[in-house]
């Protein structure tokens, strides 16, 4: 038989849920990370936009202007008048160039040579091709190439050289040398006399100028 609560307690006891203790500490967790710095995603060195310390200084070597500029880069073939070059120098630090800006002016002055000494070879290359056409043009060509030819044998040989190049394509040296050629034929008479052949010791001054010299 079940006895009867007694008067006066009235405590009852009261379990509290699992919700309504965690869900407070977990919002104070969250607040807590979130206010920390380093709970943040930490940025790399490229996303900071921040510079080295060495960062620029390459840079602001470069506009510098030189107290003395490097050697200028000159393409194979053109070279830096010394006049003009002590000219530009002063000029250049004047106007506060560095050494690429001043490089980039030189650079263009190369490129004026350039165009310019081909327009020297294209005319000299013009001149020697219509040299030798005046030359072959004419109709006696192969028998003044032979007295050519045999005068050429008698010039010494120190200065054959100085004629294997454009020079031996002049009208005015070929001719020359037909002369000479004539004047030393081989079909003289016999026996000598003014056509005679000269010793091969004779100057080619001599062969050419003798009767002058000797009426002078």
């Amino acid at each position: 038989m079940s006895q009867p609560a007694e008067k006066g307690n009235t405590n009852t006891a009261t379990v509290p849920t699992t919700a309504t203790t965690t869900a407070p500490a977990a919002e104070a967790k969250v607040e807590a990370a979130a206010a920390k710095p380093e709970a943040a995603a930490e940025k790399s060195l490229l996303a900071t936009g921040e510079e080295t310390p060495d960062a620029g200084k390459e840079t602001t070597e470069a506009a510098k202007v030189p107290e003395k500029y490097d050697a200028w880069k000159l393409p194979e073939g053109v070279t830096m008048d010394a006049a003009l070059n002590e000219r530009f120098l002063p000029v250049a630090q004047e106007l506060g160039l560095t050494q690429d800006a001043a490089q980039k002016m030189v650079g263009l002055y190369a490129e004026h040579v350039q165009k310019q000494n081909a327009l020297v070879q294209q005319a000299q290359a013009d001149a020697l091709r219509a040299a030798r056409n005046s030359i072959q043009d004419d109709p006696n060509f192969k028998a003044n190439m032979l007295l050519a030819n045999r005068g050429f044998a008698t010039v010494p040989e120190r200065f054959k050289a100085q004629f294997a190049g454009p020079l031996g394509d002049q009208p005015a040296v070929f001719w020359l040398m037909t002369e000479l050629g004539r004047r030393m034929g081989e079909d003289s008479p016999a026996g000598g006399g003014r056509g005679s052949a000269p010793p091969r010791d004779a100057r080619t001054a001599d062969v050419l100028f003798g009767d002058v010299v000797k009426k002078s």
